[in-house]
């Protein structure tokens, strides 16, 4: 147990995973300086949240400096580790954690550094390297490795953070990397050619770097490249680095190749030889000229290389027998059955070359070489080099669109959309909207024009940037910048669609217009060239059917965006069926999750949570992480509303967060999550929460997307309803009419996109007693609803103001609005979800000011049948329901069932505030439920709820009720 005067436990879990505020963590700090129990309790925090992180992370056990399962140090060899440390103790002013493994030159440690609040990998040197008497050799090379890594900030080169000595300990600070290495992962499972080359593109450009900052590594192999779980290749142990142009000697002898075994599968040769005056390095990877003791330069580096990558490519080294650097000795013959291009064989052999001057001239030209497929290069031309692109609308138009890529890719990025939104595809979609007739028209073409030229000028920077981060800048190879193009050629497939819709607009269309615009994908989503690398392009036996499908998915998408929802199910619904069919898993992904989109929109959330887990599952083999993220999040989110039970939603929830966590807490599919728990906990009566998780989506929402985009007025929109869960009104009705804003600022006032918000003011003002703009915003519901078809929201707007047209007494009027209420939904088969409890309770409401307690009987089992499942039994949101089921049963005539239910309601209701006049309202009804049996009882509530009432001026009807009843009351 600690001292008193240590920190409490949970105190050391918060410092320990970084979560505790700045002020407290600099007492911590400074108490762990003379504390060594507090000093172990703060390891041994770390370790367990190291274990619980390592069940994640991908690659297995820990190597050199790398976060995974303990690696320890191996028991057979105490002697020759440098005083093996203890979890807890300090060197310097790093915390020991515990041995991550050994590499050549030391062990490295999983440390603490608690003056920069950090993880770090502590390299100690090997005590071996010591014990030869050659102190002062061993501590020059080790600070070789940091000033040569020190010079190199590149991210694929590991990070040195420090170096230092105590007593006769040398040690070095490093960046910890969470993965795997490159020999690990080889040997895990065999890699597509393509999967390898991206990592070892990777890991070229490091040793690039280290060149261009003057250094040679003179010991590259798969075990010095690592893995990040960022999918991001460093190289690391520049311990036999060496500058170009230095003149210290060598002092090392040749490798006798009589006494070194060299077959494949490792032996000796796989063993690194760093002994002070012999030759350095590890045999297996060497070049003859570093096994002969002969100059060495960047070509050295080279060689080692194309050993490392022949080997990952092709499951074995490139040299048979024994590999004798006195006499040339060809690479062995490819493997039968290897998928390896000639093209990858011819580059990787050249870097084999004997002498060196036969190899690459650069290691940047090597990479050059293997970052151009032809396979990309002749797929890209094929796609947009004066080929003809057929897009199916799907009202059956076929439009033709001749797209232009220049020879060089990258001349001109600002002619890219030439053809497809210019000068001219903009005049025509212009006379397209004209022609219609529509009186709005040209406001819509504005409002659609400028969500074109926001995303287009989106589009062309992040094409201009591909080309600046390859071309200018060299921090990404010519493979990632066929990654990033070919990810924008496939946007501008979707941009091509909404222009082919502009230019045959309809009515429908003109008016959704700008929805289908600001709807397009973010440009943004192309940056990221290593998670597109992950997605397998598609076999050439079916790139034609491909790109077919490609192009009818993005029509299908630009419906959906124009709000033609049930257009957009019916174009992707066989579209569904045909990707499965082609066996191209990343496009069915895309197919599976635009489906489910378009029947979310559309108000069938049953369709949409079984079209999501869909799409989540094809994503996860695809390895399309992104998506599946997205996909998993909607999951939650529509099975929230379609009314699924808590079990099946925190299942839900539970797949959901550690991939959408995968992909970042700033992305897409945060803020997609973050709405869907806001729903789910609203959903379940656990409003406050609810509220946070919308509030989170919005802030989210506006750094992902910006002000003007469609998924900010959805979380606006959201987070308005999170504000009526916890009684914030002002609050509630200010973001719907910014929603509005937003939607009328994006969209243009004829958009259906506000029709939600519209509907949730018309809610959020029948509840508190506001007749006028309660029928106001129900106008705009229907009007919305003449122009793009009914749905449930109309519904539960028809319902809010038939609630309170009957308040003020128009019961005729309300009972007609509530009958259509309850028949569209119905017609659209919305009786069983969630939001049909509103409309059912609004029902409720008018049957008892129509004096028919039968009908809102009935009404309020609805309900119940419709909510439990829902609601937790404790939740306050059942409040709004038992309200009026009490009322039903006392006008019944049951005043038991009334008293029993109106009880509850009361108890739960002292958990969250409520609607003005709600709670004296049933503080009245259960006076009079109890009247008969509890008299004096009946009086108090009766008082009680005529001073809550007293201060409620919109209830001055209840209250005068409540006066003439206890006048007549016995006392």
């Amino acid at each position: 147990m600690p001292a008193a005067s240590c920190p409490a436990d949970p105190v050391i879990e918060a410092f320990a995973s970084s979560r505790l505020p700045d002020a407290h963590a600099a007492e911590v700090r400074e108490h762990l300086q003379t504390c060594a129990s507090c000093r172990q309790r703060i390891a041994r925090a770390h370790d367990s949240l190291e274990s619980a992180r390592a069940r994640t992370i991908d690659g297995g056990a820990a190597a050199t400096h790398m976060v995974g399962s303990p690696s320890p140090l191996p028991p057979s060899r105490p002697d020759e580790i440098s005083a093996p440390l203890e979890r807890g103790e300090t060197l310097g002013r790093y915390l020991i954690i515990r041995a991550l493994g050994e590499g050549g030159m030391g062990v490295v440690y999983l440390a603490y550094d608690p003056e920069l609040d950090r993880r770090v990998a502590l390299k100690l040197l090997r005590a071996d390297a010591l014990a030869r008497g050659d102190v002062e050799t061993a501590r020059i090379r080790l600070l070789r490795e940091a000033q040569a890594m020190a010079r190199l900030q590149h991210p694929n080169v590991v990070q040195v953070f420090d170096v230092g000595m105590v007593g006769q300990k040398v040690y070095l600070a490093m960046e910890l990397v969470e993965g795997t290495t490159v020999k690990r992962w080889m040997r895990s499972e065999r890699r597509p050619w393509r999967e390898v080359l991206r990592i070892f593109l990777d890991a070229g450009r490091g040793l690039c770097a280290a060149h261009a900052a003057g250094m040679i590594h003179r010991d590259f192999k798969p075990d010095n490249v690592l893995i990040g779980k960022d999918g991001r290749a460093r190289v690391t142990d520049f311990g036999l680095a060496r500058a170009l142009d230095s003149s210290e000697p060598e002092h090392r002898t040749p490798l006798d190749p009589d006494d070194a075994d060299s077959h494949s599968d490792g032996g000796h040769l796989n063993q690194p030889l760093t002994v002070t005056g012999t030759i350095m390095g590890t045999p297996a990877y060497m070049a003859p000229e570093q096994v002969v003791a002969s100059r060495v330069d960047e070509r050295t580096d080279q060689f080692s290389f194309c050993v490392s990558l022949y080997e990952a490519l092709y499951g074995e080294r490139p040299f048979e027998g024994r590999a004798d650097p006195r006499w040339p000795v060809p690479p062995r013959d490819a493997p039968k059955g290897s998928n390896v291009p000639t093209w990858v064989r011819r580059a990787v052999v050249r870097g084999l070359a004997f002498k060196p001057e036969q190899r690459w001239p650069s290691l940047q030209s090597l990479l050059d070489a293997l970052a151009n497929d032809p396979a990309v290069r002749t797929r890209r031309l094929a796609a947009v080099g004066g080929a003809t692109a057929l897009l199916t609308l799907a009202s059956g138009v076929i439009v033709f669109l001749l797209a232009h890529r220049p020879p060089d890719v990258c001349d001109h990025p600002d002619a890219q959309l030439s053809g497809i939104w210019d000068d001219a595809a903009q005049k025509r979609a212009h006379a397209a909207f004209l022609a219609t007739g529509l009186p709005s028209a040209e406001t819509t073409w504005g409002y659609a024009e400028r969500a074109m030229a926001k995303h287009t000028r989106a589009w062309v920077e992040q094409y201009r940037d591909a080309c600046h981060d390859a071309r200018v800048a060299h921090t990404e190879s010519e493979s990632a910048l066929d990654l990033r193009l070919d990810c924008l050629a496939n946007q501008r497939t979707d941009i091509s669609a909404v222009v082919a819709l502009f230019a045959h607009a309809d009515k429908t269309i003109v008016q959704s217009a700008s929805g289908a615009a600001a709807s397009l994908p973010l440009a943004s989503d192309c940056s990221d060239a290593r998670a597109l690398a992950l997605i397998e392009p598609p076999p050439p036996d079916v790139t034609a059917k491909v790109e077919d499908l490609r192009g009818r998915l993005a029509a299908a998408k630009a419906l959906s965006g124009a709000g033609m929802y049930g257009q957009a199910i019916a174009a992707l619904t066989p579209l569904a069926k045909e990707s499965h069919q082609l066996n191209y898993r990343p496009l069915e992904a895309d197919v599976l999750f635009n489906l489910g989109h378009a029947q979310g929109r559309n108000t069938e959330f049953s369709s949409a949570t079984a079209t999501f887990g869909q799409a989540l599952d094809v994503a996860l083999v695809a390895r399309t992480d992104v998506l599946a993220a997205r996909a998993a999040a909607r999951r939650v989110g529509a099975a929230s509303l379609a009314g699924k039970s808590a079990t099946e939603v925190d299942a839900d929830v539970a797949q959901a967060r550690p991939l959408v966590e995968r992909v970042g807490e700033q992305s897409v599919a945060a803020v997609e999550f973050e709405q869907a728990l806001g729903l789910q906990y609203s959903n379940r009566g656990r409003e406050i929460e609810g509220l946070l998780h919308f509030q989170r989506s919005e802030d989210l929402a506006e750094k992902v997307y910006g002000l003007d985009n469609p998924q900010t007025l959805i979380a606006l929109n959201n987070l308005g309803a999170g504000f009526n869960g916890v009684g914030k009104y002002d609050e509630e009705i200010a973001a719907y009419k910014r929603a509005l804003e937003v939607s009328d600022h994006i969209f243009g006032p004829e958009s259906d996109n506000a029709r939600i918000v519209w509907t949730n003011l018309a809610q959020a003002y029948a509840d508190l007693g506001r007749t006028p703009p309660t029928l106001e915003a129900l106008e705009h519901v229907r009007a919305l609803s003449k122009e793009h078809g009914d749905n449930l929201y109309t519904s539960t707007a028809l319902g809010a103001a038939a609630r309170t047209l009957a308040v003020d007494g128009r019961v005729a009027e309300a009972e007609k609005l509530s009958d259509q209420a309850m028949a569209i939904a119905q017609q659209r088969g919305a009786t069983e979800v969630p939001d049909m409890a509103d409309v059912l309770r609004y029902a409720c409401e008018v049957h008892l000011a129509a004096n028919k307690p039968e009908l809102a009987v009935r009404d309020y089992e609805a309900v119940v049948k419709v909510m439990t499942g829902q609601l937790e039994p404790d939740s306050p949101d059942w409040v709004q329901y038992l309200r009026v089921g009490g009322a039903a049963y006392l006008l019944a005539g049951q005043q038991p069932k009334a008293r029993a239910i109106l009880e509850r309601g009361l108890g739960l209701a002292k958990n969250r505030p409520f609607y003005p006049g709600w709670i004296p309202e049933m503080r009245f009804n259960l006076a009079r439920a109890v009247a008969p049996t509890d008299p004096r009882r009946a009086t108090e509530l009766a008082k009680q709820a005529h001073d809550e009432l007293a201060n409620v001026p919109a209830q001055k009807a209840l209250l005068a009720e409540v006066d003439a009843w206890l006048q007549k009351s016995p006392r």
